[in-house]
């Protein structure tokens, strides 16, 4: 899956500089709430997976226009607003096409859920 030795810049590096500016944002609250987390660079999927005593939480995913804050369990968060996408039996995603504090509110809370669902 990953590129053994592939960097978090040389992932970024793919892509146009604003899609890794939001990226880098997201994944410096990621690493805030889920202090614990080992980061691993997957460059098949273009992202950044976080880890936990657990298993696996979510990740961080570019593509072309934005990024998703992926978790892995996110059918299971409270979500009465309908933020999260996905449709699957599984996990939701946070659409990030801009950064901002509401954004950021969303992103800590979620992560703050898959957090507790790993506990």
């Amino acid at each position: 899956m990953g590129k053994p030795g592939l960097t978090v810049d040389e992932l970024l590096a793919q892509f146009p500089a604003e899609i890794g500016d939001v990226a880098l944002e997201v994944r410096e609250v990621v690493l805030d709430v889920l202090r614990d987390a080992e980061e691993r660079v997957y460059n098949g999927w273009k992202g950044l997976g976080y880890h936990t005593d657990v298993g696996y939480i979510g990740g961080v995913f570019l593509r072309p226009g934005g990024v998703s804050l992926l978790f892995e369990h996110g059918i299971e968060f409270d979500d009465p607003d309908d933020v999260l996408l996905g449709d699957g039996t599984r996990t939701r995603y946070l659409d990030v096409t801009n950064w901002d504090s509401k954004v950021e509110r969303l992103a800590r809370h979620f992560l703050a859920a898959a957090q507790d669902l790993a506990t």
